[in-house]
């Protein structure tokens, strides 16, 4: 039969009269060596079959966002146009937004992912380095394979 499970279990007076209110009574459960089969799928209680599973993800740092969809567009928009405020403009976002999101890159990865280079015949710029680009890599690679689980159980779902 198995080892017994002990759980404490609080027994509201009127189930047990006799017993003090809110005694705390010790039931012995005994795990059962067979899963029962879910009774339904899922699709069966589904109404229509055009239901999809929407999801997102980040990586997180000490609790934190560090890396997700924005900063990876902002990374692209710098690498393809070669300038934050551009980037930013694009984006739609304020310049200070777009430094307030460089920065934090910058402190929460070993080296930083964007250089900025002032002055010069060109007017300076905005290169990213080998370590964004790693990381750049990584996300896109983790988003299809994320993508790919979403869409399988998409279609789990709705089978």
């Amino acid at each position: 039969m198995g080892v017994p499970l002990r759980v404490g279990l609080f027994v509201p007076a009127f189930f047990c009269p006799e017993e003090k209110i809110g005694a705390k009574k010790e039931l012995h459960v005994y795990p059962s060596r067979k899963r029962q089969p879910m009774q339904k799928n899922i699709s069966s209680i589904l109404k229509q079959q055009n239901y999809q599973i929407k999801s997102s993800f980040w990586i997180e740092f000490d609790g934190n966002r560090c890396f997700g969809k924005g900063k990876m567009q902002l990374l692209e928009l710098i690498d393809k146009t070669g300038s934050i405020n551009k980037a930013a403009k694009e984006m739609k976002m304020s310049y200070k937004k777009a430094w307030t999101m460089i920065g934090e890159l910058n402190e929460q990865f070993t080296s930083p992912m964007v250089i900025t280079q002032s002055g010069g015949k060109e007017g300076g710029g905005t290169v990213l380095t080998d370590e964004a680009k790693t990381v750049m890599q990584y996300y896109q690679n983790l988003q299809t394979r994320f993508d790919e689980f979403v869409k399988m159980e998409t279609e789990k779902l709705i089978k």
